[in-house]
């Protein structure tokens, strides 16, 4: 995949964007893909938040509660609104209390 290699070459350094390629690649239930952009866009911006809550989504897709979990405390610590803070800690409360995920 051409635009993968792009982003995986550092040519595309915005978060807002590799977030957003991600996003594409998570609609296309590419997992794999959405969680390389989610990560790539973290490593260009630590303090974004949105790419943490779309991690740990892609994270739940793949199985991976820990991960998650992991992703959505980051995404908690990062977010300064009060709405998405309380749809991460709904998430985070789900994960805990299913564990079937």
């Amino acid at each position: 995949d051409s635009v993968l290699k792009i982003a995986l070459s550092q040519e595309i350094k915005s978060p807002v964007m590799l977030n957003d390629l991600g996003v594409v690649y998570y609609g296309k239930e590419e997992w794999q893909k959405a969680r390389v952009f989610f990560k790539l866009s973290i490593k260009q911006d630590p303090g974004f938040s949105e790419a943490y809550y779309n991690l740990a989504l892609t994270e739940l897709k793949l199985g991976d509660k820990k991960e998650a979990k992991a992703a959505i405390n980051s995404f908690l610590i990062y977010e300064k609104n009060q709405g998405w803070k309380n749809a991460g800690l709904n998430m985070l409360n789900t994960m805990e209390g299913d564990t079937q995920m």
